[in-house]
């Protein structure tokens, strides 16, 4: 997790990310925050999150956070579609 954390610390045009990368690994981040087995690891994955937010430029955060928040609510639905079938 430090090493993925350091990785977004750099923005701009040094970046080895686009936006829409950014935008998934936060998604990801955010359901490994909701994994209760992965309680342990919650300020890992806080930095880190910290970190991707941070990756983001002031002009993109709205479109990014809008994005980021249709692909979660799509992971969410289709995860309690799986469990409940």
């Amino acid at each position: 997790m430090l090493t993925w954390s350091s990785v977004f610390c750099s923005r701009g045009t040094g970046s080895i990310f686009s936006t829409s990368e950014a935008q998934e690994f936060l998604c990801i981040i955010i359901c490994l925050f909701l994994d209760r087995r992965l309680q342990g690891l919650s300020l890992l994955l806080y930095d880190c999150m910290q970190s991707i937010i941070s990756f983001f430029e002031d002009k993109d955060w709205k479109s990014s956070c809008e994005k980021t928040a249709e692909a979660l609510a799509y992971r969410l639905l289709h995860a309690t579609i799986q469990i409940f079938n």
